[in-house]
């Protein structure tokens, strides 16, 4: 599994954007459009910033959520960043977002497949995942020690508290058969988190999404403990 180091933060969030655009056109070339999971937090916003700057086919472009906290709307809430960094262009795609504020947080995670289904296929298999990783070794909302990471016959599910909040989050094989799996990574803080990606069954919740494929990219900084 290759792992791409970055100069800078900001050399970092150019490249993640160029390879998710690179893919989506792919995607839209061979299929006539493309669906692109983004997850929350602060990481992705800078790649997402230089990713509205591309002239991309953003009509043909469904975006999809990766994990939401079940939360009001506001700023706590993934859906916030990915509107505000994509600001224009997420209006003339496709949005789906994860019905957190209907019914119960499994009822919601239903919904969502079946959300998911309409808009990719039987299997929700996405063009483009953009995923992160926690000094604990989480992505998505799979964190460690919950079930959720066991779940195999499902797309979407509710997770256990983290945090604070219940979240609803794609499943590891939902995650694990998106056609281009990108993972980006910044800062010094996760540092022994990347480090461990070297070592296969590390144990952590990431190494079961991951494939030979995946594509990690990370800046320097969160490189510093590579051998």
């Amino acid at each position: 599994m290759p792992i791409e180091v970055y100069a800078g933060a900001e050399d970092l969030a150019i490249a993640v954007a160029q390879r998710i655009a690179t893919n989506l056109i792919s995607a839209v070339e061979l299929r006539g459009s493309a669906t692109l999971a983004l997850s929350g937090g602060s990481t992705p916003r800078p790649a997402l910033d230089h990713l509205a700057k591309i002239d991309l086919p953003w009509d043909k472009v469904c975006i999809v959520q990766v994990d939401e906290r079940v939360v009001a709307a506001g700023p706590d809430r993934n859906l916030t960043m990915i509107e505000q960094a994509l600001v224009g262009h997420a209006l003339a795609s496709t949005v789906v977002a994860m019905p957190v504020e209907l019914g119960p947080a499994a009822t919601a995670a239903e919904n969502y497949e079946v959300a998911l289904v309409d808009v990719t296929d039987q299997f929700g298999t996405v063009d483009v995942v953009l995923l992160g990783l926690g000094t604990d070794g989480h992505t998505a909302s799979l964190v460690p020690g919950d079930p959720v990471l066991a779940v195999t016959d499902r797309l979407v599910a509710a997770t256990g508290l983290y945090q604070g909040t219940v979240r609803l989050t794609l499943t590891v094989p939902t995650l694990r058969f998106a056609r281009t799996q990108l993972v980006m990574v910044s800062g010094a803080a996760k540092s022994q988190a990347v480090a461990r990606l070297q070592q296969p069954d590390n144990g952590d919740p990431i190494a079961l999404v991951l494939r030979e494929d995946s594509v990690v990219l990370v800046d320097e900084a969160a490189a510093a403990d590579l051998v």
